[in-house]
């Protein structure tokens, strides 16, 4: 999917979840932020809660989508969503074709899950890209020492920065802030170079320029599936 609106709609999405993930009473944001996308479409967003010590999921709250309809997607197997702790597309139980985009997050001894159907049951290729850019990130899960804590370090003090392909006008602007805070800039050129970084060791941010890759959200899927870090941002 090209275009800056995708990633503007991909940027606060993910910005909703970071924040939810730090402080639950943010939930309410991931459910609005899904609502107000515009490709892919979603038909509303319901947020299930359920404890750690067993019982069934129940309906908490719902933006837009009929709890009626809600309530049937209980029937799936919800705690598998908790062991990876990453955006995932799941069927409809009831065997219909709708297609529903769940979320966890962990705080404690509480679980909540986010779930999203879809508006259409068949995704287009630039939609995917979207959904997959989605589906690469890892939900941090909060310890029950921590889930009151909400000034959670984003970055390390002193990050890994890297810059793939940065056009010169970019480049203008990241490095001055970067270098008044003692913070050095690895600039790499090619996808080829970034992935020999990334076995040597995953930096903390990778900054790149949107409007120069063909396909931007495949390609941030792409990284964050090599990377396999919940730290990176990128």
């Amino acid at each position: 999917m090209t275009g800056r609106e995708p990633l503007r709609e991909l940027a606060r999405l993910l910005d909703s979840i970071d924040a939810a993930a730090r402080d639950r009473t943010a939930l309410d944001g991931v459910l609005s932020a899904l609502t107000g996308i515009k490709a892919p479409r979603f038909d509303g967003a319901v947020l299930f809660k359920c404890g750690y010590g067993g019982g069934p999921f129940v309906l908490q709250s719902s933006n837009g989508f009929d709890r009626r309809l809600a309530r049937g997607w209980m029937r799936w197997p919800l705690r598998r969503l908790f062991v990876r702790m990453k955006p995932s597309l799941i069927f409809d139980p009831l065997g219909s074709d709708s297609v529903a985009l769940a979320i966890p997050f962990s705080y404690g001894t509480e679980r909540y899950l986010v779930l999203s159907p879809l508006a259409a049951s068949k995704v287009t290729t630039p939609c995917r890209d979207f959904l997959r850019a989605l589906e690469s990130i890892t939900v941090p899960a909060v310890s029950a020492d921590r889930q009151t804590a909400l000034e959670i370090p984003v970055t390390p003090v002193d990050p890994a920065v890297v810059g793939l392909a940065l056009c010169g006008e970019l480049l203008d602007r990241i490095a001055p802030p970067l270098q008044r805070r003692g913070w050095p800039l690895e600039q790499l050129h090619t996808f080829g170079d970034l992935w020999r970084r990334l076995e040597e060791g995953v930096p903390d941010i990778v900054a790149i320029d949107a409007d120069e890759l063909m396909h931007p959200l495949a390609a941030l899927a792409s990284i964050h599936r090599a990377a396999d870090s919940a730290a990176l941002r990128v």
